[in-house]
């Protein structure tokens, strides 16, 4: 589904990305009226009666989250948000630059003067 709204497709991403903790994703849940407008009653079901305590909640929820963005736009997000943090150096920017040559090493071709760059400068670091 490319058609989420803004609101809810950041609260996924930063979930996906590791920015939200499970805790705050749930409160969120079950807070939020627009995530059951947008889903409907029987999809927002799926997120409300979720056990968020479980054993592998994470990839859990993760699953329930892919069936409503595009994953090419949350990876397209995720550069996007790295190249951000280590321009301003915000965030874990040195995380962001060491992240750099794992994206170029899994397929990212377009990231490898980034990506070997950025492996020099942490060997010599």
């Amino acid at each position: 589904m490319t058609n989420t709204p803004h609101n809810i497709k950041d609260r996924f991403y930063k979930f996906l990305a590791g920015k939200t903790q499970i805790d705050e994703f749930e409160s969120w849940v079950y807070n939020s009226t627009e995530l059951e407008e947008y889903l409907g009653s029987d999809e927002y079901m799926d997120f409300i009666s979720f056990d968020y305590k479980q054993k592998g909640a994470r990839y859990e929820i993760e699953h329930l989250i892919y069936k409503h963005i595009d994953k090419s736009e949350f990876e397209a997000w995720k550069v996007k948000i790295l190249l951000l943090d280590a321009l301003n150096r915000t965030g874990d920017y040195t995380l962001a630059i060491r992240l750099f040559y794992d994206l170029y090493c899994h397929g990212y071709g377009f990231m490898e003067n980034l990506g070997l760059v950025s492996r020099h400068a942490v060997k010599a670091a």
